[in-house]
């Protein structure tokens, strides 16, 4: 398994990302992403967070940081396609009685 450095440094120059723009992204200092991806510090969970909603890091490291042909799309764009198609699949439907 990679370690988050590599997977997130491998990540950041695929999107053609300085550390300067890829640490503003997430709210942290240029120096601190250079000491991430150098593997010196390791973040913490709400700035893991912050790096998956960017990078897609959990799914990266746990495959190895390969990516499928079809990447998951991040959260908004899922509701955005969900709205598109028009189907709530949570939506309450009334029954019709014959005759009512």
């Amino acid at each position: 398994m990679s370690d988050i450095g590599t997977v997130l440094k491998n990540e950041r120059k695929k999107r053609g990302l300085t550390q300067l723009e890829a640490s503003k992204l997430v709210g942290i200092s240029r120096s601190y992403l250079a000491d991430i991806e150098a593997n010196r510090y390791n973040p913490g969970g709400k700035l893991m967070m912050k790096l998956d909603k960017q990078f897609n890091l959990f799914y990266l490291l746990v495959n190895d940081g390969k990516t499928l042909q079809n990447e998951r799309q991040p959260p908004e764009n899922r509701s955005k396609a969900k709205a598109r198609k028009g189907s709530d699949p949570h939506a309450k439907t009334e029954k019709v009685l014959p005759g009512a």
